[in-house]
């Protein structure tokens, strides 16, 4: 929403659009998410018909990765920057939503309510404050690494190359090590080293 919002200034401020067809933030992203949900309405579909399985869509190891967590006792949350309905749809469809069992946040269509640092603010308040010594988070954009790093959490960037699901991305990397990431992994591959890296902390909470 909020690149949106930046996307009508600029179509307000170059002037190529009659007064009478300018949108909003909310106007344009509603044409975004349109465009966006066919291209994931497709992929669903092949995903239903058995075209595609489910690993086709997700990072390698991931999902082993998440069981992990899970078995060993460890809260999960989800924050998306995609719209809370679609990225709990998209959890279910791709078999992980139980592992975080409802706790999946996504856009609500506020820009003052920015998801990843809502959930996080919501994980120390549950936890008590001593969270920050066991909270980490895994994810691929500045803004969850940055929202860790000042609540004294573990930041890991995901710095996976999306195309393949697997491999390093290098542009990735460079931003998620300018946001303040502690440890960047190319995906989960390694899952097992990276738990015993994570140590303690990954038992807790």
């Amino acid at each position: 929403l909020a690149q949106m919002k930046g996307l009508a200034d600029m179509v307000r401020e170059f002037g190529l659009v009659p007064e009478e067809k300018l949108l909003d933030e909310h106007g344009y992203k509603a044409i975004y998410n349109r465009e966006l949900m066919a291209v994931v309405g497709r992929r669903l579909a092949r995903l239903q018909r058995g075209e595609l399985e489910a690993e086709d869509f997700r990072i390698k190891g991931a999902l082993r990765f998440l069981r992990e967590l899970a078995d060993r006792g460890v809260k999960l949350y989800l924050a998306s920057g995609t719209d809370e309905q679609d990225a709990v749809e998209e959890a279910q469809a791709l078999g992980y939503a139980e592992l975080f069992q409802g706790r999946i946040y996504g856009a609500r269509g506020d820009l003052a309510h920015e998801p990843k640092r809502v959930v996080l603010e919501r994980i120390l308040s549950e936890v008590g404050p001593g969270a920050p010594g066991s909270l980490a988070t895994f994810g691929d954009g500045p803004v969850e690494i940055r929202e860790t790093r000042k609540r004294g959490g573990l930041a890991v960037g995901v710095a996976s190359d999306e195309v393949r699901r697997f491999g390093l991305d290098p542009a990735k990397r460079s931003r998620l090590i300018q946001a303040g990431a502690d440890l960047i992994v190319p995906d989960f591959s390694q899952g097992e080293r990276l738990l015993e890296l994570l140590g303690s902390g990954a038992r807790r909470s």
